[in-house]
């Protein structure tokens, strides 16, 4: 489940090669989108959603187009269960008060209970969570399946190269065992 991460850490210099890029496609069995043989990250979104996600969890960083591992990724880097346990409590759940934040804990507490995501019930139980917390949109009306979907986007991507779930996340995916064991962990960890 963590192994993507850990890969990605191992192999940043100083930006994505082609090889590099292409050797994750391979090793890590990342979807090539467009099908096409460019290798470059760009045109591989898999590939750039990883290292995006590889940042916002602050195990590497980038500045200037360069790419650094960070003292956290090279600490966990080959330690897989401190690795995953640190992904768990960093789980984005939005800015704390926000409706974003109601979203993510709502889609987390619906996996957590080995439920997939993407399925109108899932809509249905996150919408409502929404509406109970009285959220609303300026003009009154009622928050949607659509303020949902984009609300725990985020949470969603990590969660899918987590490989948390068994397919992707708008498909009706269900979670993994693991992916079980991760979101109940974030949820204990508090996001």
């Amino acid at each position: 489940m963590i192994r993507e991460l850990a890969w990605l850490v191992a192999q940043v210099g100083e930006n994505l090669p082609p090889a590099v890029v292409g050797a994750a496609m391979k090793e890590l069995g990342l979807e090539n989108v467009f099908d096409t043989a460019t290798l470059r990250e760009d045109q591989q979104p898999s590939v750039g959603s990883l290292r995006e996600i590889t940042v916002r969890l602050g195990l590497i960083s980038e500045a200037h187009g360069w790419l650094r591992v960070t003292a956290k990724g090279r600490a966990l880097a080959d330690d897989p269960v401190r690795l995953w346990w640190y992904a768990a409590g960093r789980l984005e759940l939005g800015t704390p008060g926000s409706f974003e934040e109601t979203a993510c804990v709502a889609t987390l507490l619906w996996l957590a209970a080995g439920r997939p995501v993407g399925a109108p019930e899932w809509e249905a139980f996150g919408v409502g969570v929404g509406s109970a917390s009285g959220w609303r949109h300026g003009d009154g009306s009622a928050v949607t399946r659509i303020d949902l979907r984009s609300g725990c986007l985020e949470l969603l991507q990590v969660i899918g190269h987590l490989v948390a779930v068994d397919g992707w996340p708008w498909g009706g995916a269900t979670p993994t065992p693991g992916g079980v064991l991760l979101v109940r962990a974030a949820l204990a960890a508090g996001g």
